[in-house]
């Protein structure tokens, strides 16, 4: 890819992951998450959990955005505004993101549970004693529940009560969340073997070796599941019941937790390229080497891929080639020292927490902004069906 062709700008603090929606992007850094608005490119509100550490990237309903941190506190904001709208305490950290359904969130901790909260208020509904910790996000299939962990097991569990309707030992931690194909469950394990289970039983159907590293992540696209694991990206044709290897693309790095979207899927690796692959062919579109450590996984939105570094730079990538191209500038400091707001073009707004600093996102329309409580992307007052997801609103 030519390099003219991707927008790169140094923010002041290391990002530790993001997430993008249709018209806003959702940052992790140290121990701030921010909220930034993708065309304007200013910074709308930012919150800081001083003293504890943000482990996962932001996740949104459309009405509130959530993160986890160090000591176990999830932490629920307002989308608009990034107040605090409540706080759950588990008994330890929260490495992986919580899975949100409307008004149903699911989230895993390291103290061995998996807790089922009420999105609008924290309030728990029930948990479930996974006898080890927890660090994968939990995978939602219609009324099932899909968690593995430490404990060297997955567990299906009914989305309603957490009654567990069957537990698969698979020799080895499981770190990352399984991926739901049909009536197929696939589940990557920490010393790289990909476990292939019938999703109503249990039953094994067949196991998969991921080159003996660690599975790192998981996505489906189309016929296609990605599992990246080491230093590969291994293709899987899952319209057929052999479960075989259709193609694996090997890099010189170890690989992070792909995306997909449109028909391809981006990989990073920990030193910093960046790669566009054919999901069907395996084949290499283009690649971007970044030259820095990229740990965080690249997230979609509209036709711009975005792509944090540890160092704390921003990388946005036109996909193919339409979009024009953005730049978001992320503040030194959540306390406002550094850079301060003046530098993202904003003017301070009231507040209803001192943790949390809001900046107008630019000229006021006179008209709020609406958002899919299924898919949090921004839609138009006017609107009966969302655009992105077809919800009805």
């Amino acid at each position: 890819m030519d390099s003219e062709s991707v927008d790169m700008w140094r923010p002041t603090t290391p990002l530790i992951s993001l997430r993008a929606a249709a018209d806003r992007l959702f940052l992790a850094s140290d121990d701030q998450v921010m909220a930034v608005a993708a065309h304007s490119k200013r910074i709308e509100w930012q919150f800081s959990v001083s003293g504890t550490q943000l482990m996962h990237a932001p996740v949104s309903n459309g009405e509130s955005v959530f993160v986890g941190t160090d000591d176990g506190t999830l932490y629920a904001l307002d989308i608009r505004t990034g107040r605090e709208v409540w706080i759950f305490e588990a008994d330890h950290a929260i490495y992986g993101a919580p899975a949100v359904q409307g008004d149903d969130l699911f989230v895993g901790s390291h103290d061995g549970r998996v807790y089922a909260l009420d999105a609008r208020d924290g309030r728990e509904r029930w948990r479930y004693d996974a006898d080890g910790g927890i660090s994968a996000t939990p995978t939602v299939a219609a009324d099932t529940i899909y968690v593995g962990g430490d404990s060297h097991e997955v567990a299906a569990l009914r989305r309603r009560s957490g009654f567990e309707e069957w537990r698969y030992g698979t020799r080895a931690p499981v770190d990352v969340g399984p991926v739901v194909v049909d009536d197929v469950l696939y589940v990557g394990t920490h010393p790289g073997t990909l476990h292939v289970l019938d999703r109503g039983t249990g039953t094994s159907l067949s196991t998969r070796s991921l080159g003996r590293s660690p599975c790192r992540g998981m996505v489906r696209e189309g016929e296609t599941l990605v599992v990246s694991a080491g230093d590969t990206a291994f293709g899987f044709d899952v319209t057929t019941r052999r479960f075989d290897v259709a193609w694996q693309a090997q890099f010189g790095a170890e690989v992070g937790v792909p995306t997909a979207t449109d028909g391809v899927v981006y990989c990073v690796t920990y030193d910093g390229a960046v790669t566009e692959i054919d999901v069907s062919s395996g084949r290499l579109n283009w690649e971007f080497d970044t030259e820095r450590p990229v740990y965080a996984r690249p997230s979609v939105a509209g036709e711009t891929l975005y792509v944090g570094s540890e160092e704390g730079y921003l990388y946005t990538v036109p996909i193919g080639g339409g979009a024009d191209e953005t730049s978001v500038y992320v503040p030194e400091g959540h306390d406002g020292a550094g850079s301060g707001p003046e530098q993202v073009g904003g003017t301070p707004a009231s507040s209803g927490s001192s943790e949390t600093e809001v900046f107008t996102p630019g000229a006021d329309t006179g008209q709020e902004t609406r958002y899919c409580s299924a898919c949090g992307a921004a839609v138009d007052p006017g609107d009966s069906y969302c655009s992105s997801c077809g919800e009805k609103l």
